[in-house]
């Protein structure tokens, strides 16, 4: 499938499920609880969730060094260019483009780059599964919430999948007749390399770090979520954490709008809280967070190009 067509099912699925959770809402109650929403808790928030990103670039760093050994500067450079793009485009394409941007930038072989981002987004994967189902087995659902069941177990199986395609390939890429493509050889190699890390002292590092990462991504959403006058427990605050973060996964509109209101709507839902300030809180996530990397990667992303040009010499 071309990245036109994903994206315009994202844009579209995206759409879909905005409506569906706007409807369940007054519209002019929702502006007045959204400006009734408070700035210090927000601005805690937004302090908590930069160091969330100082440490993803740490542990992204530990993954590439394998590969090439790149200073926090430079990866943190691409990790929130990355992660900007990722907001702006739909369907998830600004992890190609952070692979495209390491290559260009620092000289990693693309495929390498989106080896580590499996790692990553597969450390992610096993966090987030993990607080969503300690939730969801620490509270009392009503009637009708299977759906978040269901999420769990579908990210549960990915999980386990991914883990066994990255095993797989480890065992059993010397089998691939590699030596018939010459073109695609050195390509598979690098992702092999990259994905090697699993087994290598890296991932002993990274782990400890994923642990950390999803404390402080915890706390970043807990106060977002206070700021809009809902206390969570623990277990609620994972299963919001959880859904939120799955409904990333599924195809988007630029900044994850309409997954991740009906992610935060169905998660209140099973705690028994209303939609209105669960579209609050995802709006206002999607505004103060994902807005503030999306700023400024695009000016990183800017400087950049700008810096290129100078340095390409007129002829």
């Amino acid at each position: 499938m071309s990245a036109w067509i994903r994206a315009l099912l994202g844009v579209a699925f995206g759409a879909g499920l905005l409506w569906i959770a706007l409807a369940q809402i007054d519209l002019e109650n929702a502006a007045e609880a959204f400006f009734d929403a408070q700035p210090l808790y927000l601005l805690a928030a937004l302090a908590v969730y930069w160091i969330d990103i100082a440490l993803r670039v740490v542990r992204w760093r530990i993954l590439l060094t394998p590969m090439k050994p790149l200073d926090l500067r430079q990866v943190g450079q691409a990790l929130i260019v990355g992660y900007a793009v990722n907001n702006v485009l739909p369907a998830r394409l600004g992890e190609i483009f952070r692979a495209d941007f390491v290559w260009r930038q620092f000289a990693v072989r693309r495929s390498a780059v989106l080896g580590s981002i499996v790692i990553e987004r597969l450390l992610d994967g096993i966090m987030v599964v993990g607080l969503f189902a300690a939730g969801l087995m620490s509270v009392t659902m009503p009637t009708g919430q299977g759906v978040l069941v269901g999420i769990a177990i579908t990210g549960g199986v990915g999980i386990v999948a991914g883990t066994a395609m990255i095993f797989g390939i480890l065992i059993f890429h010397e089998r691939l007749p590699l030596d018939r493509l010459p073109w695609l050889k050195p390509r598979i190699l690098a992702l092999i390399s990259a994905l090697e890390v699993v087994r290598g002292p890296e991932i002993f590092k990274a782990l400890p770090l994923s642990i950390l990462i999803w404390f402080v991504e915890c706390v970043t959403f807990y106060l977002v979520v206070a700021a809009c006058g809902v206390n969570l427990t623990v277990s609620g605050l994972f299963v919001v954490v959880g859904a939120a973060s799955l409904g990333t996964l599924l195809p988007s509109a630029p900044g994850f709008i309409g997954s991740f209101q009906i992610a935060f709507v169905l998660a209140f839902a099973a705690l028994g809280i209303e939609a209105l300030p669960a579209i609050v809180a995802s709006t206002l996530t999607q505004i103060l967070l994902l807005g503030s990397v999306t700023l400024i990667g695009l000016g990183v992303l800017a400087l950049t190009y700008l810096a290129n040009v100078r340095k390409t010499p007129v002829t």
